[in-house]
């Protein structure tokens, strides 16, 4: 080896097979060469494929290396001084872990390491910010390490024939996502939080021991495999009454039933203890929910001033609200509130516990046809479910029944694009307003 000064970072600079590097690089290139009894070539540019024994350099530092199918049992702790490495093809060896300095390769943004015997990680491996693109399948992970969601960079991630159990909610946090391979593992279900991965368009799930709703689910596309999620990911609920109707609506035994469905976290409500007031702390609890239950009576509607300020804060974080009508109120004073009998549930106190089982039923429902975790898109859905259910109830069935001609003429011109469909609803709009004479 020859050794050159170089001026500009007082670094030693040597000749390695036939390209200046830093004398540390070398030492660490040099160290695997004694593992694997193979001298390394140097490549003007290493591209992602079969290259074996192969180095690329930028600026005398080594920025790729293949290391495919090289015959590998461990890697050298001094791999941990090549910081500008970008790209790291270790794939087809026979390693069973890697060495902690590893964590230090912090440039490092496409990573192979498929085929080999890996059952752990370094707990440290989120270290690696950079990171786009790791492969790992064919390996023996049988869990990840917690640092291993801080790897927020990542766009592909292959974790196929591994021997995992179980993905844990923190995925979520690898938001850059666009494919997981997740095939041939051990995995029942996947986290509902998943949904939450919007950039996520390729999704490989199959030989998985899955259970139950996954089995139908697992074979579906991204995305509907996302909105399948986001339908049954388990929600918080604020229920909101006033304190003289907690007894008679028996809003505790509705909150503690509620707590004990599958898809709902947490149900809080209003304690007959707590202080009138103290609205900072309803805020913060409001806030952490994504649906609104407001039980409408003569008392929460007119006199409470606590279900008002709820009811304010519900609405100034966008929650869906549920109006709840109690058996003392019309659904018309509801307006007072600025609510209506739109997508509205009614109280029934003769037969309780069908009207709990009928209340989740309708909350489960609702989560499916609105998304409770975006509130534009929540407005959206909720418009549409209204349209729907009007359309399809008597009250529209009579409006139109003198009228069908002319509804059949306006969809003729929509079928055959003589008409948008903003000019359909306008026209079709002004029609019934002038039927019912408003």
């Amino acid at each position: 080896m020859i050794f050159m000064n170089n001026l500009e970072n007082s670094e030693n600079i040597i000749i390695f097979r036939d390209a200046k590097i830093l004398e540390l690089e070398a030492k660490a290139l040099s160290d695997i060469e004694l593992l694997t009894h193979k001298e390394f070539k140097l490549y003007e540019k290493i591209e992602w494929g079969t290259v074996s024994m192969g180095f690329a350099i930028e600026d005398n530092r080594v920025t790729a290396l293949g290391l495919y199918n090289v015959g590998l049992n461990s890697l050298p702790e001094s791999i941990g001084v090549l910081i500008m490495l970008k790209l790291l093809d270790l794939r087809y060896n026979k390693l069973t872990s890697l060495p902690d300095s590893f964590t230090n390769l912090k440039s490092l943004q496409i990573l192979g390491l498929a085929g080999n015997k890996i059952s752990a990680l370094p707990n440290a491996i989120g270290k690696l910010k950079s990171l786009k693109g790791l492969y790992l399948f064919n390996n023996e992970l049988t869990s990840l390490p917690n640092s291993f969601w801080n790897l927020k960079a990542l766009e592909i991630l292959y974790l196929n024939t591994n021997q995992l159990t179980k993905i844990p909610d923190s995925i979520t946090q690898l938001i850059n996502l666009r494919e997981l391979y997740l095939g041939r593992n051990y995995l029942n279900e996947l986290p509902t939080s998943i949904w939450k991965l919007k950039n996520l368009i390729r999704l490989s799930l199959p030989t998985n021991p899955w259970k139950d709703d996954w089995i139908e689910v697992s074979k579906r596309d991204p995305a509907s495999v996302l909105e399948y999620c986001r339908q049954t990911a388990p929600i918080n609920i604020y229920l909101s009454h006033s304190r003289t109707d907690t007894n008679d609506l028996q809003i505790e035994r509705i909150t503690k039933y509620l707590e004990q469905q599958k898809e709902i976290s947490n149900a809080f409500s209003r304690k007959i203890d707590w202080p009138s007031g103290n609205y900072n702390y309803l805020e913060k609890l409001i806030s952490s929910c994504q649906l609104f239950l407001y039980f409408a009576t003569k008392s929460s509607v007119f006199r409470s001033k606590d279900c008002e300020q709820e009811l304010k804060i519900a609405n100034m974080f966008k929650l869906q609200i549920i109006p709840i009508k109690g058996i003392d109120l019309d659904w018309r004073e509801l307006s007072r509130v600025g609510l209506s009998r739109m997508l509205g549930f009614e109280f029934n106190k003769n037969n309780f516990d069908g009207f709990c089982s009928n209340l989740y039923s309708y909350i489960k429902q609702f989560k499916q046809d609105i998304n409770l975790f975006d509130p534009e898109d929540g407005k959206i859905d909720r418009i549409v479910l209204f349209l729907k259910t009007y359309l399809r109830s008597k009250e529209f069935s009579d409006l139109i029944r003198d009228c069908t001609e002319e509804f059949e003429k306006f969809l003729q011109k929509l079928s055959e694009k003589k008409t948008s469909p903003i000019d359909f609803l306008s026209k079709t709009t002004h029609y019934l307003l002038k039927k019912v004479h408003i």
